[in-house]
This record gives C-alpha cells, structure tokens and sequence, in this order.
C-alpha cells in the first residue's frame, strides 16, 4: 500500500510554490493545458484538497465554492498507478455529500489519453465537452461599438431575467447573478437600448489573463449583431491581457462567432458526470 496523504488545505505561499511545480511537470509530461479553481478558502466549504507522499506533493484537486461543482486536478506522472486521482475524488465526493450537492463534474483536458481513460474506468458519463479559445487576431470594426457599463444591484432583475434565457431555472439564475455582483474578482458588463437590458457579459481579471466567463443576448436581439458588438467592446478594452473563453463545441454559431472576431481553439475538455449518493 502506497502511503499518501489526503487533506484539505488552505493555500499558502509555500503550497502555491508546490503546486506551481507539480503542474509544470504535468503540463511538460503530457503538453497539456492544466488550469485549477483558486477559489478563496471559507469557513463553511473546502475548495482544495491536496495528496503528499512523504513531504513532496503528488496531486491536487480542487472545486469551486458553491453548488455547481466541476474538478480539477492532476497526479505527479511518477506517480501514476498509486490511486492518487481515486483518493482525491473520494475527498471530493465527501465534500459534496456534506454541501448536499448530489453530483459533479470531473475536467480533462481531451487530448490526455490517461486522464479520458481514467475518467471512464471510474464510470463517469460524458456530459460535454468545450472548447478553450484564445483572441490570437484581432479583427475589430473601427466605426464605435455597443457600449457596457458596469451592473450593480440595481440591475439584478435585468441580469436574471437575460440569464433565464439560457437557463430557465430562476433560482439558479438568481444564486449565480447574486454571486458574481458579491465577487471581487469578476466584472459583469450590461447592454442596454432604449426598450431595456439586451445583454450581459461576465469577465474575471488575472495578471495576465481576461476570461469571458458567461455571454448573454436578450432573444429578442439575436440575429442582429448585438453580440458581435458587445464581444468587440470587451476587445477594444482588452489590451493588457489574453482574451480568453469556453464554448461548448456543439454551439456552433457561438464558435462562428468567435473565429471570425480572431479568437483560436487552444485545447478542448471533456465534462464527466459523476453522482453522489446522499442517502447515506
């Protein structure tokens, strides 16, 4: 029996420094894209859960705060084969059995043969996959685009309502609008015309990275450019930083849409299901 170490852990510099390494030799070993949630530690919820043999770090996985759980995660590739991914999985699903979340989503990059085949000998159903594109050339108009201004409280509703049109559970829709309005990180941008709200977009700001993280038209206005000219406005004010995003690869028109503004597929995920048995 290999001895390893599963816990839940707080990031510190220290750790930071660890995991920063581990990835590299992952990312190296199987030139891989290997991003993680980096979602604040809270009193109520563990957001990291970390694997050690002996002082060196082995694996890590990591969840977002609230109920929508998708993993992420990798395994030192010298230490493949040791059941780090099942034991990390484990601390997963005893987190989630304890949120009372009755599933979630493991992430694997779809070009690691390993990682698909570990994610099916677990008995995970492929749910979706997306693609990761990047803005490689940007082709922007010169005329002026769709202005955004930055929503605030009062225009919840309006951010419930655009967001119901993709996800007609309201509860959903209004837990995920109150959660990024309270999110220091990300930034929620609003179009509006004279009759009313005709879009949103969310971006979260790292050091070197901008991620459009949710991208909405009013029904209403599609087929009319207006999504086209609110992803030119984040374009145009995206200049110290990579413009990045996930679309799911069966949304063609959305891919079309991308591609056309410059942006380029980096990598692509699939999204296993996995459910969690909260009877006992």
């Amino acid at each position: 029996m290999t001895d390893h170490t599963i816990a839940a852990a707080a990031t510190t510099e220290k750790l930071r420094q660890q995991v920063d390494a581990l990835i590299a030799v992952c990312s190296t070993s199987e030139s891989l894209m290997i991003p993680l949630h980096d979602d604040p530690w809270t009193d109520t919820e563990c957001n990291q859960f970390v694997c050690f043999k002996g002082e060196e770090l082995v694996g890590i996985a990591t969840i977002p705060t609230g109920t929508d759980v998708e993993v992420l995660g990798v395994a030192h590739p010298r230490h493949r084969r040791e059941g780090i991914g099942r034991k990390l999985l484990a601390a997963v699903t005893s987190e989630c059995t304890r949120r009372g979340v009755g599933s979630y989503l493991v992430v694997v990059e779809q070009a690691s043969a390993g990682g698909c085949a570990f994610a099916d000998a677990l008995g995970g159903t492929l749910e979706f996959s997306e693609h990761l594109m990047q803005l490689r050339k940007p082709k922007v108009r010169s005329e002026p685009v769709l202005d955004l201004v930055v929503a605030g409280a009062v225009d919840f509703d309006d951010l419930v309502a655009l967001q119901q049109a993709a996800n007609p559970d309201a509860a959903n829709c209004r837990r995920d609008v109150t959660r990024w309005l309270n999110d220091s990180r990300c930034q929620v941008l609003i179009a509006r015309n004279d009759v009313g709200a005709i879009g949103m977009i969310r971006l979260t700001d790292t050091v070197d990275e901008r991620w459009i993280n949710s991208f909405t038209v009013s029904p209403a206005m599609q087929g009319q450019g207006v999504g086209r000219d609110m992803l030119a406005t984040v374009m145009r004010s995206t200049v110290d930083r990579r413009l990045l995003l996930e679309v799911e690869t069966d949304n063609t028109g959305a891919i079309s849409l991308y591609r056309s503004a410059g942006f380029a597929t980096r990598t692509t995920y699939n999204y296993y299901r996995y459910d969690v048995d909260l009877t006992t």
